[in-house]
This record gives structure tokens, sequence and C-alpha cells, in this order.
């Protein structure tokens, strides 16, 4: 084979100065030079690619490999890599084997004799499965068989003692042998979008482990919302299930607030374990739709026997009540010891009360889609609620209820809908008046059959320990008692009254706060100390600001003394701190705060753009977001999260100015056409854009598989200055370059352009990444370059790296929180450990 100018000096410099490290990477390559294999010395050899750019296109290892006999790291990422020679196995100092992202079909036993290797990387290869000998690898630490086809465990990584990490993601496993609890030294392990339905406890338990990945799993005996709180989440979980020792002294309490003695014996006992288990025959269903349709008269009819239908005022906000099915109603469908609960929300149809509706529209949720019959087809409003529940309740069941019946109806496109959104399983047509009470009855059996469905709704009968679900009691007899909030203190003394450490409280309050039982923020140091029960009391607060006639009036400035005058009613009065942080916390991002004591709700700003003059500059840069459906408020969002960086106050409803170091970008939303457009102009345009992107990849990772593209500018001739230039899509850019193409045609211009210069030009490359980084460090942005680095990781495919830089995270933040305990040498002394951290690591792409 020919080689490349630049192959050859790489050769000769490493053959002239003996240099252990040989960096081939990205060079063209479609087999492995044979002069390599002269450089008997070597012990670090990278010939693999990026996952954005693969000009390596290598197919074999060759024989001539084996002369590389002190060779101990070797990168394969990214080629084509089809066939190993037996030779291979004569690389006895190997300790780092990276084949990801090859073409790989079998792996040839010879692997298995590596004994040296610490680690081996597979990911992404189609093998089906793996050759017995791998049990030999006795010091192998590191294993990543991520996407291989694999649809058993394979069983040799049981022998594996040494094994830290591993990677099992995107495979079909069934199932985890309980003997995998027996390797003591595991830490992380991936074990993410497989078809698991159990995992071993003892796995959980492990002495040293720290993370398991289970999402896109349904495992029968954790709800989702302990899965997601990790390791220690499901520790706690199954740890409330021991027998404990509870005080006796406090009697549980029904829901209706009355005293139930719990035993007559006297003393403290221990329950058995078969005791402890309960179940929380409970679920949300929410009432959502435009604002007079007959939600309310709706919700009033399923619970109440007897409803008498009269004109309802509009809901302001939310209004909660309870439908208790008794149990005997599923005889024989569901094994209930006690009568089913449905805690009813009936949600406010004013576009005012939107800006909530991603924290309060749950998953694993009924969803009651009202409309009615009088109305005339609005397709825009239709798609707009369905995609909603869809982004926000993810696979949660829908009904569609055509109210108001007994008016002149209009017919609806069901079958397009169904089609459309896979979630709505159900048309009723209904009405709430007396002679049509057998269309509210139809609609309540339909409810019953979503409820015995576990194929819609599998958390329904999951066993909970029975203390969880005490404590639940204790919960609903406070909320029946009209309590509207309980400090942290006391919710403690309830938990730890039924045996429970503050550890397992911490996750049960996290669980009620997912489940929608209560709101428990417990990582703000603002709202921790506080258990907020009543969640009308809350969004009657937060609208009493919003729907306040001054603050309209001001275009949704208001002020501490505007605050104290809304909230003068004396429910209030102690709690006005705390109402105001949820208005700020990033769940609601309802305002912000521009000066001391002033504040600006911007959903309340003008909709008309403001007139503003920016100084001239030279350096421009556009990106867009495009969305399939684009929920409301995004924007408004973007402007509260990125408060600080608001230039002179320059912003309107749907737009706002960012200034950073010296670089300005407008950001502008257009609702009608779906997209959120970025305009930077100065020095620094691209680590501009990688905040504004970061912050908004955050917005829009509070929904369910929310479907952005993300847009670059063209660049050509007749783009470059132009102020509306054709557009590519990011990710087809990334696409194009892992299938080798290096240009892309402009639908302008008809010009071919660089599909590196592209990405450069947004930060998107590799070489661009490395530099932004760099960058961002050497300003001391180490959040920001730490956000670059983790994307760049994710860019690579890297979760090894993206789990370090999460760390590294951690660290920076663990460092920052404990500024003000420590002294100001040893501050910086950790930072800076942190800063060369990073930089060693960029080492490594290094040339």
């Amino acid at each position: 084979m020919g080689l490349s100018e630049k192959v050859a000096r790489k050769i000769k410099r490493c053959k002239d100065k003996k240099t252990y490290f040989l960096n081939l990477r990205e060079c063209s390559l479609s087999e492995i030079p044979t002069e390599i294999f002269e450089c008997t010395w070597l012990t670090i050899l990278d010939l693999g690619n990026y996952k954005e750019l693969r000009s390596n296109h290598i197919t074999t290892i060759p024989t001539g490999i084996a002369k590389l006999t002190n060779l101990k790291h070797l990168d394969l990422r990214f080629n084509e890599i089809q066939q190993i020679a037996p030779e291979f196995g004569q690389l006895k100092s190997l300790q780092t084997l990276m084949l990801d992202e090859n073409q790989m079909s079998h792996l040839p036993k010879v692997v298995g004799t590596l004994e040296g290797l610490t680690k081996l990387a597979l990911t992404g290869n189609c093998l089906g499965a793996l050759p017995e000998s791998l049990s030999q690898l006795s010091q192998l630490r590191h294993l990543k068989l991520g996407n291989c086809g694999l649809k058993t465990f394979p069983e040799f990584i049981l022998s594996l003692k040494e094994l830290v990490y591993l990677d099992l993601s995107n495979n079909a496993l069934v199932q985890v042998p309980e003997q995998l609890s027996q390797l003591k030294n595991l830490e992380n392990v991936l074990l993410d979008n497989n078809q698991l339905e159990i995992v071993p406890k003892k796995v959980f338990f492990m002495p040293k482990v720290k993370k398991i990945t289970l999402e896109g799993n349904v495992i029968a005996s954790l709800p989702d919302e302990v899965v997601q709180q990790g390791v220690t989440g499901v520790q706690n979980f199954y740890q409330s299930f021991t027998p404990v020792t509870y005080d006796k002294s406090v009697p549980e309490r029904e829901p209706s607030g009355e005293r139930v003695v719990l035993s007559t014996s006297g003393g403290n006992e221990q329950s058995q374990s078969d005791d402890e288990v309960d179940y929380l025959n409970e679920i949300k269903l929410l009432l959502v739709g435009e604002g007079r349709v007959g939600k309310t008269s709706l919700a009033k009819a399923l619970r109440v026997k007897k409803n008498e239908l009269k004109d309802e005022p509009s809901t302001e906000g939310i209004d909660i009540s309870q439908w208790v099915i008794p149990k005997e109603e599923f005889e024989g469908k569901l094994n209930l010891n006690k009568d089913f609960r449905l805690n009813v929300w009936d949600f406010g149809g004013q576009e005012i009360y939107y800006a909530t509706h991603q924290f309060f529209l749950t998953r694993r949720s009924i969803y009651l889609f009202v409309t009615e019959s009088r109305k005339e087809d609005n397709h825009g409003t239709f798609f707009y609620w369905l995609n909603i529940i869809r982004l926000l309740g993810g696979a949660s069941p829908v009904i569609l209820v055509l109210n108001k019946i007994d008016q002149p109806t209009k017919e609806l496109p069901i079958e397009d809908y169904k089609a459309a959104f896979a979630n709505l399983i159900e048309f009723k047509r209904v009405s709430c008046h007396a002679d049509y009470k057998a269309t509210v009855e139809s609609l309540k059996e339909e409810i019953k059959r979503i409820i015995t469905n576990e194929q819609l709704l599998p958390q329904i009968g999951a066993p909970l320990p029975k203390v969880w679900v005490k404590v639940r009691k204790e919960i609903e007899a406070l909320q029946n008692e009209q309590k509207s909030y309980i400090s942290y203190s006391t919710y403690l003394d309830v938990c730890e009254a039924y045996g429970m450490t503050e550890e397992q409280a911490k996750t049960l309050s996290r669980f009620f706060h997912d489940l929608g039982v209560f709101l428990h923020f417990a990582n703000d140091l603002e709202l921790a100390e506080t258990v907020f029960l009543d969640h009308q009391w809350v969004t009657k607060g937060v609208y009493a600001v919003l729907d306040n006639a001054k603050v309209k009036a001001n275009y949704g400035r208001f002020t501490d003394q505007d605050l104290m005058e809304i909230w003068s009613e004396r429910k209030y009065r102690e709690k006005r701190r705390e109402i105001l942080s949820l208005m700020k916390h990033q769940k609601f991002e309802l305002c912000f705060a521009i000066e001391q004591g002033v504040y600006l709700a911007p959903q309340l700003l003008p909709a008309d753009p403001v007139s503003y003059t920016l100084p001239a500059n030279s350096e421009h840069l556009y990106f867009e977001y495009s969305y399939s459906f684009m929920p409301k408020g995004i924007l408004t969002r973007l402007i509260v999260r990125r408060s600080p960086d608001i230039y002179q106050n320059i912003y309107w409803k749907y737009g706002v100015v960012l200034y950073y170091d010296n670089t300005y970008a407008v950001v502008r939303e257009n609702y009608l056409i779906k997209r959120i457009s970025v305009h930077l102009s100065g020095k620094n345009n691209k680590q501009l854009l990688v905040i504004i992107r970061k912050t908004m990849q955050e917005i829009h990772s509070d929904f369910n598989n929310l479907e952005v593209t993300e847009m670059i500018p063209c660049h050509c001739s007749e783009c470059k200055d132009n102020p509306e230039p054709y557009f590519y899509k990011y990710q087809q850019l990334k696409r194009r370059l892992d299938k080798g193409r290096k240009t892309v045609e402009c639908d302008n211009s008809y010009e071919d352009v660089s599909v590196v210069s592209l990405l450069d030009g947004v930060g998107g490359s590799h070489s661009a990444s490395l530099q932004l980084i760099r960058d961002f460090i050497a300003k001391d942005f180490v959040h920001e370059a730490l956000d670059v680095m983790e994307q760049y990781a994710q860019q690579l495919n890297d979760r090894q790296m993206q789990d370090e830089v999460i760390g590294w995270k951690a660290a920076l933040q663990q460092n920052e929180r404990s500024r003000l305990l420590v002294d100001t040498d040893q501050y910086h002394r950790q930072k800076n450990r942190i800063i060369d951290v990073i930089l060693n690591a960029l080492k490594h792409f290094d040339e």
C-alpha cells in the first residue's frame, strides 16, 4: 500500500525517535501499513476514527501485528474490521483493545489468550455470541459489550473477578444471573435498553457498586420512579421491605383521619417479611383540553353518583379531587385488598396555565382529552394537546372524550388521530345531562378496563414496602386535615415512626414527588425544608401573581411589595419566600430576578419585538432549532435560565438578546413555523453557541422524545452573506461523515460544501470541540469546558468517558459548595487538580 505523505512522515518520525506512541487516527488508511511492524518498541498504536469523521477503513488485523510484542494499547475504533489473524494472540503485553463499532460477526478465540488485557471494548459489533475463552482474561477490569446482538447473558463474565466496568446495554437480554453479585469489584453495570423483567436483588448490593442503568426495561418488581434514583434509591427500596421495629405508640391513620390501633399487645414487635408488602392502589386521572369544554362537570359526573348538571366556573390552575372505586367492582380482574382510588386532576384550559403543564402532566397516568361537540374542528388544538400528552405523559393511555353530545355534534377523524398517536386508545361520546347517564357509565367502564390492563398500566399491583403505604396514609390524613405544607422534619418524624432511616425517607420522598403525592424539592437549598402537600394551594398562589391585574399591566414585572399584597392572606403569609422560589425553580421557570426585590415573568411580556441596536460586527454565526411539534414556553424558559446573560434588558415574549465575552446572540421564537433561530455576532460566537445549545438541551430533556432538529447554515458563495441562507440538518451532516462523504450540495447555489467546515463553524467537529474545551479552560470557565467534553464523549459514543466527565462535574460542584467552608488555597488546589485531569485527558487526542 502506498503511504500518504502524512502517514509516511509520522512513521518515519516514530522510527527516528523510537517514540512509544504512534497516532494514525483519521489518516485515510484501508489497511495497517506494514512499515509499522518494524517499530517493535511501540506500546501505544492508535488507528481509530472519530465517530463523526471516518477516514480509516481497515478491514483486517494481519499476521504482521504479532511483531509488536511490546504493544500495550491498540485502538481500532470505528473501522471496518471483519477478521483478526490467529497470530494476534502473540501480543501478550496487550492491556487495552478498542474494537468498538466495527463489522465483526464473531470474535476469534485467540482474543481470550491475551491474559494481560485489562480493557476490552467491542460495542457496536453484531457478534450474537462470544467465545468462552474470554473467561481466561483474569485481569480484565473494563468490558464493553453494548449493542452486540446478545440474547443471553455471557456466562464467561462470571469468571472475571477483577471486573470494575461492564456495559451490556442495547442488547436483547431477558435475565441477569444472581451470580453476577459475586463480582465484588464491580462498580458500574450498564443494562439499559434490554428486555429485562427481573434483576436479582443481590446485584444492587454488590460491595462496590455505584451505578446500574436500567432505562428501557420493564422491571416488574421496581417502580420506574425508584429506578430513576439509581443504585442508592433501589437499595433503600429493598431495605424498606426488611422487617423493622417501629413505634407502635404512634397509631396508624386511615385517610379519613380516624385513628386505627395497630396492635393491642403493647411494646415493639418485629413484623414478618410477608407482612411487609403492600400495594398502592391509586393512579392519577388527568382531564385536559381547552377552556369551557366541560372538564369540571365531567370530573364530577365520574366521581359523584347522583350528580346534577349545572354551570361550573372555569377552573383556575388545577382542581384536584378523588374518585374511589369499590374493590368489588374489580373482582376477578384485580386482586385488591382495598378500594381503588383515582386522583382526579382537572386542568384549567386557559393558555396562561400552560406554563406549569410540563411539571404536573406526568407519566404512568390516565388522560382524558376533553373536547366539545359544539366547537368547530380545530386540528391545531388536537395536535397540541395530543402531542403535549405524549411528550410529558410518555406511553400513558389517552381517551378522547367528545363532551356535550346532547347538543348538535360534529364528526372527528378518530382513526387518523389513533394512527398518529399510539397512546390514544379509545374515543367516547358523552354528556353530563341526566338523559345521557349511560354515556358517562360507559366512560367509567372504559377507565376501569384500562386500570386492569397490565400492558397499559404495568405499575398497578406492583408490590411496595408496607411502611411506604403506611406513610402514604399518614400524608393523606394530613392532607385531609387541610394542611397545605409540613416541614421536612415533620415528614422525617412520620417516616421514623415506622422504622425508616433518613436515607430511606429521602428515597420515598422522591418517589412520592415523582408520583404526584406531594411536592418536595430536596436538592434546592431554599425549598428542601418544606414538603408541599396541597398542589392546589401551590398553583393558586403562583397564578395569583400571573393573573394579577397590576402584574399584567406591567408586562410581568413585579416587586417584593407587590408579592406582600398578593400573598397577604394568612395561608400564604408564612411561605412567601418558598412560593417565589418555586416560581424561579428550574421545573417551573416562571420568573427571574431583574434586580434586588424586582422580578419578571416573561410569559407576560409584550409579543412584539422591542427596538434595539447592537454594535457592528463582521463575524456572524447562525443556528436554528426546527420542531415537528413545539411545546409552548420554551423561549420564556430560556429567558429565565439565561437571565444573567441578558444584554441591557432586551427581551420580549418571543425573543431575547444575550451577551458573553464581546459576543451577542439574538434568540427568536417563531411559533407559527415551529422554529427558534439563533443569530450570533462577535469573536466568541462558537463559545456562546455552546452555552445556548447546552441550555436548550436541558430544556428539551424535560420532554419525552421531543422531535427537534438542529440546523446549520450554509456558507457557500451565495449563502455566505445572505441573511436567509440554506440550512442543513446537523445530525444529517454527522451521518454523512459517518458514511465517508466529505461534501454536501447546497440547494440554493448547488455548490459542493465541505461538511467538516460546516461543523467547524458551530464547534461541532472533533478539532473544534477540543479547541472549545481549551478556550473555556483558558478563561476559567470549567463548567462550560466540561459541558463540551460531555457532548464530545457522546459524539465518540464513549460511555465510560461520559461517566468520568460526570464524576469531574460532581467533584467541581462539590468544590464550589464547599468554597465558603475551606480556605481559598484549598479551594483553588482542588479546582486546579480537576483542570489538570481534563487537560491530561485531552492529550490522548493530540497529534
